[in-house]
């Protein structure tokens, strides 16, 4: 696979991190991000203002969607909502500001749960595809759209044609999205950062079992019980979701899957990352979730502005691993310990996965 070091002759070639590392991101992201630099050519300041404007106008396009969403379940809150994800500082920063893709994702997940809501269900399929086609995470999401699709068809012959038209128009956008990059199998992976560790719990089990293990071992092992973890979750909450009628059930299931993974199993944790349950947070029940998703946002944010300075750049750093002790509990810890708080009082998990 082509790697950024293959073109230092470009211009831009010194403004390039990870120059030694293919892009660990879906082909439709590297297509749309393609186009971008054609359109915004060999300047400097287009490039950058171009950059922006690409999650920017995806950031507005899911407003319109949680709009959507809201009237639809006949919400009293439909402007609340959407002052929720526009104007949150989280968003504002990492999508117009720092130009992260991750409000691009988002958007068909949110498309996903309005599909879900109009019975929709192989639509809903397609926007996961599509959103895993920017990042892999809503492929966590498909068993629970799947099930709940599957329990509410009417009969066997539905479900049979509901799962054909999944499989072929899945297979379709994949083949569309990664034909114009293909260069063999390798490019359907997404495990190239499965050996790559930071401000996690696994970042921290890790370092500890390194002594031990040796890290190329410990590396292996810690990233594969996230991964079955994470799946085993997935479809644990896909199962609950499944036998909800609520008009929540797939929103609400999507947010406990991305929480888990983000607070429990995430091997390189992000302060962007938390964008997911921003967007997500509006088409909830009202309830401690919006709160918690909000609140995860700016302690997140602690990792750029204030555990930065305080580990990153002193010489000599903290010693391994605690420093990767430090900057977990520095970022996570106040998330984990409003998780915990909320659940030991039958609350989270009550808002997460209400009973109807």
């Amino acid at each position: 696979m082509q790697v950024a070091d293959q073109f230092k002759q470009d211009e831009f070639f010194p403004l390039v991190s990870w120059s030694y590392f293919p892009s660990t991101y879906g082909p439709v992201w590297v297509l749309l991000a393609g186009a971008t630099a054609r359109l915004a050519g060999n300047d400097m300041l287009a490039n950058v203002l171009a950059f922006k404007w690409l999650p920017g106008v995806f950031l507005l396009a899911s407003l319109g969607v949680v709009a959507a969403i809201l009237k639809r379940q006949g919400s009293r809150w439909v402007l609340a909502g959407v002052l929720l994800l526009a104007w949150n500082p989280v968003v504002l920063y990492e999508a117009w500001g720092n130009g992260h893709n991750d409000i691009i994702m988002v958007f068909w997940v949110l498309l996903a749960v309005w599909a879900m809501l109009e019975k929709r269900y192989t639509l809903a399929v397609l926007a996961l595809v599509m959103g895993a086609l920017v990042k892999f995470i809503p492929l966590l999401l498909l068993p629970a759209a799947g099930l709940i699709a599957w329990r509410q068809l009417p009969d066997l012959r539905s479900r049979l044609r509901y799962l054909l038209a999944c499989a072929a128009g899945g297979a379709l956008l994949v083949f569309l999205a990664y034909w114009p990059l293909w260069q063999g199998p390798q490019v359907l992976s997404f495990s190239r950062r499965l050996d790559l560790f930071t401000t996690s719990l696994p970042a921290v089990v890790y370092q500890l079992s390194i002594p031990m293990l040796g890290k190329a071992r410990a590396a292996s092992l810690i990233s594969d019980i996230a991964l079955m973890l994470t799946f085993a979750f997935a479809l644990w909450q896909a199962w609950r979701a499944s036998r909800n009628p609520s008009m929540y059930s797939f929103a609400q299931a999507s947010f406990n899957i991305l929480t888990f993974y983000l607070l429990v199993t995430c091997l390189w944790f992000q302060q962007w990352y938390t964008v997911w349950l921003v967007g997500l947070a509006p088409v909830l029940e009202q309830g401690a979730t919006q709160l918690f998703a909000v609140l995860f946002g700016f302690a997140a944010l602690a990792k750029q502005f204030f555990l930065f300075p305080l580990l990153i750049y002193p010489n000599p750093r903290p010693p391994q691993p605690r420093f990767e002790i430090e900057f977990a509990l520095g970022v996570l810890g106040f998330p984990w310990l409003c998780a915990l708080v909320l659940l030991f009082k039958n609350r989270f998990h009550h808002t997460l996965t209400p009973e109807r």
